[in-house]
């Protein structure tokens, strides 16, 4: 059956849209504020600590770190500052707890005050040392199909944990290349960062990709991935004379149909039949992905309706 015009259509306009934001901008689903209006509130309790005013900076870092809006390295810097004014206070306990989530969410944090003292930095190398375990980020991912001869796309989704990721890294070789190129994906408003890689263009035969996703802390600790540089996920570029029509799924796999929620509206990226399905993982776990690739048609309401299943891992 032929594809729906409408599929190829969100794909093209997921993958070619222009940025809405920048990378240091907000997270996704976050109300518009100035990140600058936020560095200026660092810096105030920055300087309620450097004038012993510890209770104030308490309240107003505790108040940071949980509010929404922040990029992860704002929010780190919330935690730190929250745990240094804690353990000006003697308040161990609640310093060690703002502590561990710090290095839940950045296990490579270092301390940015360097001229600590001797009690906050021993308390926050101590912190790190202790390895708590990380948060757990879970990633999806798109490829546009690549049975056309262009450019192929990679979109990424982060559905736990995006406060805790600054950015995500795409490693990738085409052809015969044996080294892996890496670009930093660029971050939309939806939370979904996307990138294309670039088309190999000394040969006009099909070739294929090999790329791998990583999603990074502040401190460029990986948190998360998609594939790795020893088992990468697959694509294959078309030739210069295969199909000209839209996009489909990539070769291989077999239809597989099941029950469960299907999202409304919002898109694209929040199609199931868009996005790969990914176990949680966290950054040394194992993973295992599926690509979907879209069905002939959309969804039913209230069913799964059907996909083209291809395994990579």
């Amino acid at each position: 059956m032929a594809r729906t015009p409408s599929i190829a259509v969100f794909f093209a306009l997921l993958l070619t849209a222009v940025p809405v934001m920048a990378q240091e901008g907000p997270l996704a689903g976050s109300p518009g504020g100035s990140q600058g209006d936020t560095e200026e509130s660092l810096a105030e309790v920055r300087e309620m600590i450097l004038y012993a005013r510890y209770d104030e900076a308490i309240a107003a870092a505790s108040a940071l770190a949980g509010a929404d809006g922040l990029t992860a390295r704002q929010i780190n810097a919330a935690l730190e500052l929250l745990a240094t004014a804690r353990i000006a206070t003697g308040a161990d306990a609640a310093a060690q707890e703002a502590l561990t989530r710090l290095y839940a969410r950045d296990p490579r944090h270092r301390l940015s005050d360097a001229d600590a003292s001797p009690r906050v930095a021993s308390f926050f190398a101590r912190a790190r040392e202790s390895e708590p375990s990380p948060i757990v980020v879970s990633l999806e991912h798109g490829v546009r199909p690549a049975d056309v001869r262009e450019a192929p796309g990679i979109a990424v989704r982060v559905t736990t944990g995006a406060d805790a990721v600054q950015e995500m890294r795409l490693s990738y070789r085409q052809g015969d290349d044996s080294t892996y190129h890496r670009i930093e994906m660029t971050r939309e408003g939806t939370g979904v960062f996307r990138s294309r890689i670039p088309l190999l263009s000394v040969t006009g035969d099909a070739y294929d990709v090999s790329f791998y996703v990583e999603a990074m802390a502040p401190s460029r600790a990986p948190l998360a991935r998609l594939g790795s540089e020893a088992a990468p996920l697959e694509l294959s570029v078309a030739g210069a004379t295969a199909g000209t029509e839209g996009g489909g799924p990539l070769s291989g796999g077999a239809a597989a149909s099941g029950e469960g929620p299907v999202d409304d509206g919002g898109g694209i990226a929040t199609k199931w039949w868009f996005w790969t399905l990914l176990v949680a993982v966290v950054a040394g776990g194992v993973t295992a992905a599926i690509v979907l690739g879209p069905g002939s048609e959309g969804p039913e309401e209230g069913t799964l309706g059907s996909a083209t299943l291809g395994l990579s891992f």
